[in-house]
């Protein structure tokens, strides 16, 4: 193996290293972001150690596919969620009193129902 083989191995080892880092610390601070609390800085932490040890281990298709799945996941939420956008909050003062009295008055099976804006029980 010549010097110039030799420093492209090492410039693709660490590439794939700093991919990893990239990758999965993204993955493992929107993990942390999900869960609250104090766990961020720990998952955020695991996901870069992780991401070192698979990038400099060559698991750079691996990382590829959490990362093209990362991004369908998101974009695949984000498209139902304009499909379909939660009703369960009620948009003004006026619709909370309308949906409270129809449930004292026995209209609704539960209160959750009553809240349900567009929905009727």
């Amino acid at each position: 193996m010549s010097e110039s083989d030799t420093k492209q191995a090492a410039i693709s080892k660490v590439i794939d290293v700093l991919f990893g880092v990239a990758v999965m610390g993204t993955v493992g601070t929107l993990i942390g972001l999900i869960m609250g609390g104090g766990i961020m800085p720990l998952a955020s932490g695991a996901g870069l150690v992780l991401g070192g040890v698979i990038g400099f281990m060559g698991g750079r298709r691996f990382l590829v596919s959490i990362l093209v799945g990362t991004l369908l996941g998101g974009a695949l939420a984000w498209f139902i969620g304009k499909l379909h956008p939660s009703r369960s909050i009620p948009l003004c003062h006026a619709q909370v009193e309308e949906h409270e009295t129809r449930w004292k008055i026995g209209e609704c099976s539960s209160a959750r129902s009553c809240l349900s804006l567009g929905r009727s029980s």
